[in-house]
């Protein structure tokens, strides 16, 4: 289930503790086993679930940022594509601005470029170092 996590495609996970990510809400289940039963024995309703967070993809940069922030924890990083639009576009630089400190040390690899009307952004973290980086 982790790379479907990393690529932030919608999963339902079940038991006591399990996080769950559909229609761009994550929610995880109590993690005590009463509290679990008690809230199965009560339907398993929202209002019940430990955390329910959709805070992050409210709006586009929230949104990027975890993107970036999931898809920079996979060996293939990520490649985004601004698609002529500007305000994506200059967070996209921003996320390339920022990963070049972490460039500068060994710890990752990025690149920004502007592509026809695209900005392009290409970037990973490099194990193993990089990878250890991103788990402090």
């Amino acid at each position: 289930h982790n790379q479907i996590y990393w690529q932030r495609a919608p999963f339902v996970a079940f038991g006591m503790g399990a996080a769950s990510y559909v229609g761009g809400v994550r929610a995880t289940r109590p993690r005590n086993l009463k509290q679990y039963c008690e809230w199965v024995d009560c339907g398993g309703q929202a209002h019940g679930l430990l955390e329910m967070d959709a805070s992050a993809r409210d709006d586009l940069r929230g949104s990027i940022i975890e993107a970036l922030m999931l898809g920079l924890r996979t060996a293939d990083g990520v490649h985004f594509a601004a698609s002529g639009n500007e305000d994506l576009g200059r967070c996209l630089q921003a996320a390339g601005k920022a990963l070049q400190p972490w460039v500068g040390t060994g710890h990752a690899e990025a690149s920004i470029q502007q592509q026809d009307d695209d900005m392009v952004l290409r970037a990973r973290l490099l194990a193993p170092h990089g990878f250890l980086v991103s788990n402090s």
